[in-house]
């Protein structure tokens, strides 16, 4: 039966954690052409209804220009579960809101709206070096990252713009600063979706150097979630292809397959509030940078609003748990590359040669909390991404 179809029985177990607006996202075996949203009843022992949820069926993607593809799926927020609980729902034919999380564009950018509210919006065209979300909106309504800006007078490292994706060495071509030379990250084309529990953005783009030739093919979703204000949730599904040929990332720590600059008062050197933290206890710059870990947490004040992001490394990723390249004035990137850097050693290695042809597979989450650390219980949200609980369809 598919996970679908009216009337099915959908069996979510906690497992052994407590969760809390967790994300279940169940595969449709037998193939879902609905593209729509649904509603779940949530059924008690005796199989009573005791209440709803929103569900949203991806339905599949596939590009019109690149072999990737997306399967179905069927995605719901279950709000609370304690551990060892198993939640039982049937799947109706009813529709959901569809409106809770839009994606609309304006001129080459489109905005993420949560309930009305801007959260980000991803920037691309002509003028733009390397596509990015800016501004990113937090708990509070407070602006979590950097200023963008093209002027040097203006502040450091002009390339920092707010989340982005960048490699500092592809074939010897430098897809990370803005100094002369650099490549350019073109998009070419973009697919948007919104719905009652997510809304999506799949970007296909072509990294190139400074004359245009393709280096790499890149396609990424942005996933948004319909989660509360002081816990939004934001997903990157990231593909690097060797659609051109094979392909070279060399060791550098001037890279970040995602990347994010916090706003300055953030920072976690002697100019701001901020605290880098990382999944097994270290506790600033020292302690985080190039170092291995499933996740790390930037966490402090903006204005009077206690704050953070986290950034959590899949299991299933290439290199994990991967080295970070996060810094006490703001920057914070994964970084499975620049692995002599932060070695200290030459002998040590974060060299990847990509036969043509092949691909890489990364999936992120990024958390945006209120509180610090421990009250936003970001070691309990990496868990709901790495280890989600898996629904039984009956």
């Amino acid at each position: 039966m598919s996970c679908c179809e009216d009337g099915s029985i959908l069996e979510v177990p906690a497992g052994p954690h407590d969760r809390s607006n967790v994300i279940v996202s169940v595969p449709c075996e037998v193939g879902c052409e609905c593209r729509g949203s649904h509603i779940l009843v949530e059924l008690d022992e005796a199989g009573n209804e005791i209440g709803k949820l929103a569900g949203q069926c991806n339905g599949g993607y596939a590009s019109e220009s690149t072999d990737v593809y997306s399967p179905d799926e069927l995605v719901f927020i279950i709000p609370q579960m304690a551990a060892g609980e198993t939640k039982r729902f049937r799947l109706t034919g009813d529709t959901a809101d569809e409106a809770a999380v839009l994606l609309q564009e304006k001129g080459d950018a489109v905005e993420f709206l949560v309930n009305g509210e801007l959260f980000t919006a991803w920037h691309s065209g002509p003028n733009v070096v390397r596509p990015y979300c800016y501004p990113v909106i937090g708990p509070g309504g407070v602006q979590m990252t950097r200023e963008v800006f093209d002027d040097r007078e203006k502040g450091d490292h002009i390339h920092h713009k707010s989340i982005y994706t960048a490699m500092g060495d592809v074939n010897g071509v430098d897809n990370w600063s803005e100094e002369e030379g650099h490549g350019y990250t073109r998009n070419r084309e973009k697919y948007i979706t919104s719905g009652p529990v997510y809304g999506q953005l799949w970007a296909v783009n072509d990294w190139t150097d400074k004359d245009g030739n393709p280096l790499l093919a890149e396609t990424y979703r942005i996933r948004v979630y319909n989660t509360p204000a002081g816990g939004r949730m934001m997903d990157w599904l990231i593909i690097w292809s060797a659609d051109y040929g094979g392909v070279f990332f060399n060791d550098t720590k001037e890279a970040g397959t995602l990347s994010i600059r916090l706003n300055p008062e953030l920072n976690a050197d002697d100019t701001g509030s901020g605290t880098i933290a990382n999944a097994y206890g270290g506790i600033g710059e020292d302690e985080c940078w190039g170092k291995r870990a499933p996740w790390v947490d930037y966490f402090g004040k903006i204005g009077k609003q206690d704050c953070g992001v986290a950034i959590f490394d899949h299991p299933d990723n290439y290199d994990f748990p991967t080295t970070w390249h996060v810094r006490g004035y703001g920057l914070f990137t994964v970084n499975q590359w620049g692995k002599h850097d932060f070695a200290g050693d030459w002998a040590v290695r974060g060299d990847l040669a990509l036969p043509a042809g092949d691909a890489l597979v990364f999936s992120f989450r990024m958390y945006f909390h209120e509180g610090d650390c421990a009250a936003a219980n970001v070691a309990g949200k990496w868990l709901d991404f790495a280890f989600a609980p898996q629904a039984v369809v009956s």
